[in-house]
């Protein structure tokens, strides 16, 4: 196994696998790029909710009987869905930083042991 590590790169090549399986790397950037990117997709989300729900808000008060029932069902399943949506995001978000770290780490251990960190 032979191994290249920078701060911003950490990659692996396995002699014993095929060629197409030998190579693995993981880009430390690219990771913290996607999770910041990940920020901006929460914000734009909940922006949109917040001016949709202010804009159905203005003519709900004109829906009487069945449309306003209906209405009320599937915007509280609509937000249910939005939040699941998320959260979900958040989770991959969570994953992506938790990766970074540990990926740091290793490159930084690495580079330790080898005399030059």
């Amino acid at each position: 196994m032979r191994k290249q590590m920078t701060q911003s790169r950490c990659a692996y090549r396995f002699s014993t696998l095929s060629e197409s399986e030998a190579e693995f790397a993981v880009e430390l950037d690219g990771l913290q790029t996607l999770a910041t990117r990940l920020d901006g997709l929460i914000e734009s989300i909940d922006r949109n909710v917040a001016e949709l729900s202010a804009q159905a808000a203005s003519v709900r008060s004109y829906w009487t009987g069945e449309a306003a029932d209906a209405y009320t069902e599937r915007h509280l399943a609509w937000h249910a869905a939005v939040s699941e949506l998320t959260d979900e995001i958040f989770n991959v978000q969570a994953r992506l930083r938790n990766a970074h770290h540990q990926y740091s780490d290793a490159v930084a251990t690495n580079l330790r042991m080898l005399g030059r960190g």
